[in-house]
C-alpha cells in the first residue's frame, strides 16, 4: 500500500512539474473533468471569478497548493464540503484533472 502510494504521489509530480509532460489529450480530458465536475462552483479557467463565492478559483489554487498532493486535497475537500461529497473522481481523473491545473501554473 506504501509503495502504491509513492507511485501516486510520483504521478502527480510529474504530471503537475510541467505542462510539457502532461500529453495534449490529457490536458484536455482534465479541462473537461473541470468543467464538468468542479465549474459550476470554481472558475475553472487560468483567469476568472468562481460563480461560487466560497469556491477558490483554479488559477489561484495552482499558486498556493502543490498539485502533487492533489489527490489528499480532493478528499479533504470532498469531506469538509458538502456540495463536493457527491463528486467521485477516479485516480485517472485525478491525474488529468492535475495535468489540466498545470497548465495554469
Amino acid at each position: 500500500m506504501r509503495f502504491a502510494r509513492l507511485i501516486l504521489v510520483a504521478s502527480f509530480t510529474v504530471a503537475a512539474a510541467s505542462p510539457a509532460f502532461a500529453s495534449k489529450s490529457l490536458i484536455a480530458k482534465g479541462k473537461a473533468i473541470a468543467a464538468s465536475y468542479c465549474g459550476s462552483c470554481h472558475a475553472v479557467g487560468p483567469l476568472g471569478v468562481s460563480p461560487h463565492p466560497d469556491a477558490p478559483p483554479f488559477h489561484e489554487m495552482v499558486g498556493r497548493l502543490s498539485l502533487d498532493n492533489l489527490e489528499d486535497m480532493f478528499s479533504d475537500a470532498v469531506e469538509s464540503h458538502a456540495q463536493m461529497a457527491r463528486v467521485a473522481l477516479s485516480h485517472g481523473q485525478l491525474e488529468a484533472l492535475a495535468g489540466y491545473m498545470a497548465t495554469m501554473k
